[in-house]
């Protein structure tokens, strides 16, 4: 499918904010917790080790940190206090997020409308958002027809005859109507890389969603960043040159939630979505030819479907041996890398 112009700019907010947490708060934590080694933080579990990995991470700058501020390309820029660039962290439900905004057009009025990030995984989402509304009951009423959007989180600010905004936003109590498209993300959505909820301002004038002042609330309690992913080998023993299949772990809790964040920013320049996003398998250390990915999660119908791991790589060598499963992904420059590793045992054919 293909994502709206204006739905996906609301969701490069959350690819940001994703960004901004990994970059910043990943090395800090790694190194306060974990032995911190090429900026890795490594699982203790021997029997299925897992890691989440910034490979490089020169001269990346992060603009508007201080005060946690977004600018749009009209020239509109607004502050969110607490924050960091568009994420407001450890919030809950009441809570006060000061709103400092300038740049907008004099006595103009927006909404502001909670989402759930599940709308930007729902192929039926982006044809309800896609019409150009210019009017408060016709926004109201896309916005009523979209589970994933809390409707009774709508909220009306209107910019001074300076063009600026002061607005307290309370962070709503209330919840998006669709089955598991809750706010805060479920355990499962977080894990699956849907890290927050999307506060979105809308135009209902000029239509369309207004990119400075749509932020992303991460939640009190919740952590950074989504935990590592699992992968199992069958069979665990093979011959030499048997065919070997990689999934996750039968029962897993933890996915392969880099895919969903792939898979969101690849929508931001109106890229397919949904597509599988390849992964390497190294038997030993060494590459091998493997045909495995990694598809995203979606949404469809209220059912939330988390990230999955499929595919085949063919068993070399003999002996002991541990085969790394890793998928690795550039977003906003900042090259990200999620692994996991099993044991084989290969045996002469």
């Amino acid at each position: 499918m293909k994502r709206h112009k204006t739905v996906a700019r609301v969701i490069a907010v959350g690819v940001t904010a994703c960004a901004l947490v990994l970059a910043v708060a990943l090395p800090a934590a790694a190194a306060a917790h974990h032995r911190l080694g090429g900026r890795r933080l490594a699982s203790d579990d021997a029997a299925n080790a897992s890691s989440v990995t910034i490979p490089s991470l020169p001269n990346v700058t992060i603009p508007n940190l201080p005060g946690g501020s977004s600018t749009s390309s009209g020239g509109e820029n607004c502050s969110f206090s607490p924050g960091i660039g568009e994420l407001v962290p450890s919030v809950s439900a009441g809570e006060t997020i000061t709103m400092t905004c300038t740049g907008f057009p004099a006595t103009h009025p927006y909404l502001l409308i909670e989402m759930s990030l599940t709308v930007a995984v729902d192929p039926a989402a982006a044809p309800l958002l896609a019409g150009n509304v210019t009017s408060v009951p016709g926004i109201e009423a896309v916005v009523a027809a979209v589970p994933e959007i809390n409707a009774a989180s709508t909220v009306e600010v209107t910019s001074d005859s300076s063009g600026d905004i002061d607005y307290a936003y309370k962070v709503p109590s209330t919840q998006p109507p669709g089955q598991g498209a809750s706010c805060p993300p479920t355990t499962q959505e977080f894990n699956s890389g849907l890290i927050g909820c999307v506060v979105a301002m809308i135009d209902p004038v000029g239509g369309g969603d207004v990119s400075a002042g749509t932020f992303v609330m991460d939640w009190l309690g919740q952590q950074l960043f989504p935990p590592t992913p699992t992968v199992a080998l069958s069979p665990a023993e093979a011959t030499y040159g048997q065919s070997v299949s990689v999934s996750d772990a039968p029962g897993a809790k933890t996915y392969w939630w880099l895919a969903t964040l792939a898979d969101l920013y690849n929508g931001l320049s109106g890229g397919s979505t949904t597509a599988p996003v390849k992964v390497v398998i190294r038997e030993g250390g060494h590459k091998t030819l493997s045909d495995a990915s990694v598809t995203p999660a979606s949404y469809s119908n209220g059912t939330f479907t988390p990230p999955a791991l499929s595919g085949h790589f063919d068993a070399t060598g003999r002996g002991h041996k541990k085969v790394n499963v890793s998928l690795t992904e550039k977003l906003l420059g900042i090259p990200l890398e999620i692994t996991a590793s099993a044991r084989i045992k290969v045996s002469a054919p």
